[in-house]
Parts: structure tokens; C-alpha cells; sequence
């Protein structure tokens, strides 16, 4: 975080590789893309004027990986504000030629299964 270039090349390796086993790509795909509704609390400074950056339907991006939960009193949790997202990729997204990222459970891995965490 904060554009840092040499921290950048130090974590590089590690995050193309953690990026790499989110990859929809059908030969050494490990994950099962994920499917349904996941909520995600940040904490702000002032969640009423957060609130208005972030419209019902609007799509934006977080630059980072971003955990997320299934369990909406988890992520209550977490913050002031929690957004609730819908992962609904069109039938046969995942099942095309062409690879694609997707979010995917980590909680077999995770040291908190109780948190039911989906990585994007």
C-alpha cells in the first residue's frame, strides 16, 4: 500500500503467486470460484459521507486483495460501515477458454474459519 516501489519489488513474487491461485484457467486452478452474497466493514472517519461515495448497483474497485465474509455479523464487526456485495457472474463465466480471476473461501486455510472469509 502507498505505492511503494521497492516494497513493491519485495512482495512482488508473493503477490503475482497469490494472485495466480485465484486464476479460473480449468488445468492447476485450486480454488472454486465463489458464488452468493458476502459482506465487508471498514471503519471511517464519518460512514454518513462515506456512504454517499458508494451508490446501490455501482461498481468500483478496493487496489488491494480484499477480505470479505459470508457471515454479514462478522463483518459488522469490522467497522462503521459495511457494504453487502453480490457475486453473480453470468452462466459459463468461469467455464469459457479464457481464464479469468475470481473471488474464492480461503477458510480451509484460514487460522479464523469461524470469519467464513472469501478472498478477492
Amino acid at each position: 500500500r502507498g505505492d511503494s516501489l521497492d516494497k513493491m519489488r519485495y512482495f512482488g513474487a508473493y503477490i503475482k503467486e497469490l494472485r495466480d491461485v485465484f486464476k479460473t484457467d480449468h488445468e492447476d486452478q485450486i480454488i472454486t470460484p465463489f458464488e452468493g452474497v458476502v459482506w465487508r466493514g471498514i471503519q471511517m472517519p464519518d460512514p454518513e459521507n462515506s456512504m454517499k461515495q458508494y451508490t446501490p448497483g455501482s461498481v468500483f474497485v478496493w487496489p488491494a486483495f480484499t477480505s470479505m465474509t459470508t457471515a454479514q455479523g462478522t463483518a459488522m464487526g469490522f467497522g462503521n460501515l459495511v457494504f453487502e456485495i453480490h457475486c453473480c457472474p453470468p452462466p459459463g463465466h468461469y467455464d469459457d477458454d479464457e481464464p479469468e480471476y475470481a473471488p474464492a473461501s480461503v477458510e480451509e486455510w484460514s487460522c479464523f474459519k469461524g470469519e467464513h472469509e472469501i478472498l478477492f
